[in-house]
């Protein structure tokens, strides 16, 4: 699985190698780069029942069993370490669903100590702030086990996200082979200026995805809808500050193709009720079009 992968993503010269110390596979990047990295399986834990589509919202790999005594960071250092010497100069961490592959980012052997630093201290703010409910237990610290996250869509998504927004780590998750878990096609999960394209069949028909690009709009945007002026973080607290659904103001399905999506220009973030009024009856409503729907006193927006 993980060298077709690989290979649909321009990545050539694709070796798959199996040993006592695990799975290895050797590539060129599409970019020139020489990779030689030891594949991580992920665990999940899931939403979705009997007659739903299955969808992972918590995504994480043990780097070590256990670590010695209670150096973490120096027992992630080591551990790499001697990965290093081996050759290896990433990890590719990789979860499947099904018989596909959803999750998948490429992270320097290097980095991986700060990261999961990182990952550590985001996850004790989170439990210092009363933001993950009841929840005690680190993220990073898996009983005796130091763990990276992918994904927390129960409250840790922040967590997950220092991985992705890491310099160095190369998120190969956006592909057309890639499954998409949105519920709206044109909202983008996590997106100058980004390819879009590559319809993939879920529920319904969608089109790839940039992480980047949900994050570029909301950098300029913001995450208070645009429509009804409506913030998720006013309304719920520190927990769902980051929450917003992003639109497209011209539907991908209209787009057609392969096309560059600016996402200042093209995107906005939209609070669910509105997003949900914008496609109502099968149609795509414009964002002014939407407002003068609302009462003078409900709208906030500017």
């Amino acid at each position: 699985m993980v060298e077709p992968f690989l290979r649909a993503r321009g990545f050539t010269e694709v070796r798959d190698v199996r040993d006592r110390n695990g799975q290895t596979v050797h590539a060129h990047h599409p970019e020139g780069l020489t990779v030689t990295a030891r594949v991580k399986l992920c665990w999940r834990r899931g939403a979705g029942g009997r007659n739903q589509e299955r969808h992972t919202t918590q995504s994480a790999t043990q780097l070590m069993a256990r670590i010695r005594g209670t150096d973490w960071v120096g027992s992630i250092r080591r551990k790499m370490e001697r990965e290093a010497q081996r050759g290896t100069t990433h990890l590719l961490l990789i979860q499947r669903d099904g018989e596909s592959i959803s999750l998948a980012a490429l992270v320097p052997i290097d980095d991986v100590a700060e990261i999961w630093s990182r990952q550590r201290d985001e996850s004790e703010r989170l439990i210092r702030a009363g933001a993950l409910g009841g929840r005690t237990k680190n993220h990073a610290m898996n009983g005796h086990s130091p763990t990276l996250w992918l994904e927390d869509q129960r409250g840790g998504q922040s967590v997950a996200d220092i991985l992705w927004n890491h310099a160095g780590v190369v998120d190969l998750s956006q592909d057309a082979n890639s499954r998409v878990r949105d519920a709206i096609p044109e909202e983008i999960r996590d997106p100058s200026l980004y390819i879009e394209g590559a319809v993939r069949t879920v529920a319904v028909n969608a089109y790839e995805r940039d992480r980047r690009a949900r994050r570029a709009c909301i950098a300029h945007h913001g995450t208070r809808c645009v429509v009804c002026g409506f913030s998720f973080g006013e309304t719920y607290g520190e927990l769902a500050q980051a929450h917003i659904h992003v639109h497209h103001i011209v539907p991908l399905a209209e787009a057609g193709g392969s096309y560059v999506v600016d996402p200042i220009e093209d995107l906005r973030p939209v609070c669910a009720n509105c997003h949900s009024v914008i496609h109502l009856g099968g149609v795509c409503r414009s964002i002014d079009e939407v407002r003068e729907m609302l009462a003078p006193t409900r709208c906030r927006s500017t």
